[in-house]
């Protein structure tokens, strides 16, 4: 009947080829892959042994440098000086030559002497020893056996691992010579044994990171091994790339190329054949993702021909769906203020001319400029992170103390702007009171900020009457009657007269 298509069959490529290059392929793809396979077992083994071999020379230059640092202490505990003011000497003098010592050592953080009933002869915080190494120091006189040597990074600036020595006398032992070098020498030794595409790290005997270096690229596969560093409960972690073996590919190419010499001419045959049918299914793709990048409708009707082609088209239509979607979803987070989830400065000026629009017809629209006082002090005193809160729970009080009507902009930095519908300046006033308790509430009880240090506000208020028409200039005046808040003290809120001026 004219007018009705025939259902069209729909082909497959395997179908048209798997007949007569099926023996062939089977037979091509069992040689390379066992050639493949063997030589990639051998350099991997040969790989791996060459990368431990490596490893193992990195844990022994570990090794020295703790041995160095042991030699030193241990040189320390065989002078009879220190045997002589653990036994006879004042605590005093022995505090002095710790401290004194301890600056001719390298890269040491604290020097101390211990008596064999363990007492300190000194004061631990001018010796700069912490709680955990004077309780090191007891476990290690009292006979236990510590994993070593010790590390303590509680305090990142102070991070060390500590050496102990005992001191003998021809009596025995009398006390203990124990000092703590900074894990910055651990660093430095790393990074010079690090050698391109290498990632180290040395570990402690509670895994805590002593120290850690990356020469990674992010393009070659990785192989992984830990070891132990001799003399040390410590462990060398390495993340090691795979040599290059690309030029197995490039042999295996030429043979391959080599080997489907043969059933080429067999294959020509029938290319011909399907060339001509998927030329016109990549034809007709072509142009839907060209409809699709141009905004055009890729809803038109299209009958594939080919069974791999078919999913296809359907995963383009559905593409241009989920595009659309995603367009409308990045229109309105270009409004969002990422941090606090206010509206921007771009949904400021969509909106705004909608709000002097209402004022010009009576409706009363007041427009606050909020500033967050104290912030940068905050900021400075404990973090980014925590001002970030601030910002976020100051977005909260605003979100709980307006209506839909209203509008909530993050300007930028601790600076906000509320627009606020049918409020005269008594209702603004009355707002502002609740909405800076809400937020010093907020800070006290959920940031647990001491109130001496909370962020206050202040709010400079312009009514929008006929005559606004730029919104930088409602702003400008805004900011004028906020910098006279601020002059009043924190916590002012001040309207925005014609006769304002700036002190």
């Amino acid at each position: 009947m004219v007018g009705q298509h025939e259902p069209v069959s729909l082909l497959s490529i395997r179908q048209l080829t798997r007949r007569n290059i099926l023996a062939l392929l089977v037979v091509l793809l069992l040689l390379m892959l066992g050639l493949f396979l063997g030589l990639r077992g051998y350099l991997s083994e040969q790989n791996r042994q060459s990368q431990l071999n490596r490893l193992g020379l990195q844990a022994e230059n570990i090794t020295h440098v703790i041995q160095l640092y042991r030699d030193v202490v241990g040189q320390l505990s065989e002078q009879s000086v220190v045997s002589d003011l653990i036994q006879f000497a004042e605590v005093d003098e022995a505090h002095d030559w710790a401290r004194k010592t301890q600056r001719l050592l390298p890269e040491s953080l604290g020097l101390a002497l211990f008596d064999e009933d363990g007492k300190l002869l000194g004061n631990p915080m001018q010796l700069r020893l912490g709680e955990s190494c004077v309780l090191d120091m007891h476990q290690f006189l009292s006979g236990q056996v510590l994993p070593g040597p010790r590390v303590h990074d509680k305090v990142r600036k102070l991070a060390h691992f500590d050496i102990s020595e005992q001191v003998r006398t021809n009596e025995g032992i009398v006390g203990v010579v124990f000092a703590s070098f900074s894990l910055s020498t651990i660093q430095r030794v790393l990074k010079h044994i690090t050698v391109k595409g290498q990632a180290l790290t040395v570990l402690s005997y509670d895994d805590q990171v002593i120290a850690h270096t990356d020469i990674l690229s992010s393009a070659h596969p990785v192989s992984s091994y830990t070891i132990p560093i001799s003399g040390t409960n410590w462990r060398l972690s390495a993340v090691m790339e795979k040599p290059d073996s690309s030029w197995i590919f490039i042999y295996m190419g030429m043979l391959g190329v080599v080997l489907i010499l043969l059933p080429t001419m067999t294959f020509l045959v029938f290319s011909r054949k399907l060339s001509r049918v998927f030329v016109g299914e990549v034809t007709a793709i072509q142009r839907l993702i060209q409809s699709l990048y141009s905004g055009g409708n890729v809803q038109q009707q299209y009958q594939p021909r080919l069974q791999e082609t078919e999913g296809i088209f359907t995963g383009i239509k559905i593409l241009a769906d989920e595009i659309s979607q995603y367009q409308q979803r990045l229109k309105e987070e270009s409004k969002t203020d990422e941090l606090t989830g206010l509206s921007n400065r771009r949904a400021l000026r969509e909106k705004m001319p909608s709000l002097m629009m209402l004022a010009r017809r009576g409706i009363s629209v007041c427009v606050v400029v909020l500033d967050l006082d104290y912030f940068k002090s905050l900021n400075d005193r404990y973090g980014h992170a925590l001002g970030d809160q601030v910002l976020q729970q100051f977005a909260a009080c605003l979100r709980d103390n307006t209506y839909d009507i209203d509008l909530c902009v993050r300007l930028g930095g601790d600076e906000f702007v509320v627009a606020l519908v049918k409020c005269d300046i008594e209702q603004v006033e009355s707002w502002f009171a609740r909405l800076l308790n809400a937020f010093l509430q907020q800070q006290l009880d959920v940031l647990d900020i001491p109130e001496t240090q909370c962020c206050c506000l202040s709010a400079g208020v312009v009514i929008l009457d006929n005559a606004d028409r730029d919104i930088d200039d409602i702003l400008e005046k805004a900011d004028v009657a906020l910098y006279q808040a601020k002059n009043q003290g924190r916590g002012k809120i001040q309207t925005y007269t014609p006769d304002s001026s700036v002190a």
